[in-house]
């Protein structure tokens, strides 16, 4: 069977246009709004991306909960869940404006301090572990750590037909078994 029999109808192009036209007006509204008020903008991208972060780490959870159980259960959602986490590239890159943002989001506003200016001493002081913990590098470090972490696991996925972890995926569906039929004492 070859590409051309299984063409997207006409009307897909037609909703595909309409939504690249408005990601464009709502891109270049965005950018207004980061020239106006930044500190708005920051706020406002972080609760969005917190919102897509949310759907994709949970779909790959949910995917590697249902490989590791196998069963019946879930291969209705399997191929949305597969597509949901295949985003992880796209939202560590759409992590970038909250790396260049971390002053207004971290910083606190004028009545109040956050992580990145807080006091040395005094009622809203960081313990000494809170200050080496809670740097600006130690957040962009441990970023880096989870974004690659969550990339390894998608390779865990038996969908992958690349995946090099197909043994060892069968190999914990396995232990899982063993250490479920061991009888108690």
């Amino acid at each position: 069977m070859s590409a051309q029999e299984f063409k997207a109808p006409a009307s897909v192009d037609r909703l595909q246009r309409a939504g690249l036209m408005a990601g464009g007006v709502a891109a270049l509204i965005a950018v207004y709004g980061l020239t106006k008020s930044p500190a708005d903008f920051y706020h406002s991208y972080i609760f969005s991306y917190m919102l897509i972060l949310g759907l994709t780490v949970g779909s790959l959870g949910l995917l590697m909960l249902q490989h590791l159980t196998g069963g019946i259960w879930g291969i209705v959602i399997r191929r949305p869940l597969e597509a949901a986490s295949r985003n992880l590239v796209l939202v560590a890159v759409l992590f970038i404006p909250i790396a260049m943002g971390m002053k207004y989001l971290y910083s606190g506003n004028d009545s109040e301090t956050g992580w990145l200016n807080a006091p040395k001493e005094g009622e809203h002081a960081l313990t000494s572990w809170q200050q080496g913990y809670l740097t600006s590098g130690g957040f962009l470090t441990r970023a880096v750590i989870y974004f690659h972490w969550e990339g390894c696991s998608m390779n865990v996925s038996p969908a992958n037909p690349r995946s090099p972890a197909r043994t060892p995926l069968r190999f914990a569906r396995k232990s899982c078994a063993t250490i479920r039929r061991r009888p108690h004492n």
